[in-house]
């Protein structure tokens, strides 16, 4: 998200491609604030403009309806006591020769991915317990921190993984293939003709490209179809943008 500060006046506004004003931006606006009022400018005030999550197109595009003006002045007052001190923390980091002992954790997604990602996660391997499918993050970390990185290293009688996960371990530990042959012909046989393969891409722009649209909702703008009648029949195929 890119914060762009308008001096034309003393009152700054820093633009967000959200639809909220959420914590990480009140500490952005105070780092701002603080930065720009100890350069010499009077601040009056300072506002977050963020997407009006009401706002359907209809026309001409209505910027003024599409986003949203809110003062976090109060919010950011609240919030600067913090700053000096986490700026000299700041910069103690940086003028250190060692780099900070901080182990991988939540925090290497939170708010956003950490640029040093791909430095702090040498160490796990291509495939892990991260990649464990739709395993809660707090129980991957939880795995990580008792030393368990890889596959082979879970104990399955101890680790409370369900079914299919517990089949994508034990797949990926034996180097094995699952494929379930019966349930595949149980739902082929329930599939009756005429069969329809439809494969399309969709868009979802900040702002809105066409009338009765919102921010961010998904619009196709393109399709390929292939239909086959029967199961002798050839494939008819149809597209469209």
């Amino acid at each position: 998200m890119i914060t762009i500060p308008f001096f034309k006046n003393p009152l700054p506004f820093f633009k967000k491609s959200s639809t909220k004003v959420s914590d990480t931006y009140i500490k952005d606006a105070a780092i701002q604030y603080y930065t720009i009022t100890n350069s010499g400018i009077d601040l009056k005030d300072i506002s977050i403009v963020h997407i009006n999550n009401q706002y359907t197109k209809d026309g001409e595009l209505d910027i003024h309806q599409l986003f949203t003006i809110e003062s976090v002045y109060d919010q950011v007052l609240e919030f600067l006591p913090r700053i000096p001190n986490e700026v000299r923390r700041l910069k103690n980091v940086i003028e250190s020769p060692e780099v900070p002992k901080v182990d991988i954790g939540n925090h290497c997604s939170d708010p956003y991915d950490c640029d040093f990602k791909g430095t702090c996660w040498k160490h796990i391997p291509d495939y892990s317990v991260f990649n464990i499918s739709r395993l809660n993050k707090d129980k991957k970390f939880d795995l990580y921190n008792q030393g368990v990185i890889k596959l082979d290293q879970i104990d399955l009688s101890q680790t409370d993984l369900n079914p299919n996960q517990v089949l994508q371990v034990q797949s990926e530990i034996n180097g094995t293939s699952h494929i379930d042959i019966e349930e595949i012909r149980n739902f082929t046989n329930g599939l009756s003709y005429p069969l329809y393969y439809l494969d399309f891409e969709t868009i979802g722009p900040a702002v809105p490209k066409y009338d009765g649209s919102r921010h961010y909702q998904q619009l196709v703008f393109q399709y390929s179809l292939h239909i086959q009648e029967t199961s002798t029949s050839e494939l008819e195929h149809r597209d469209g943008q």
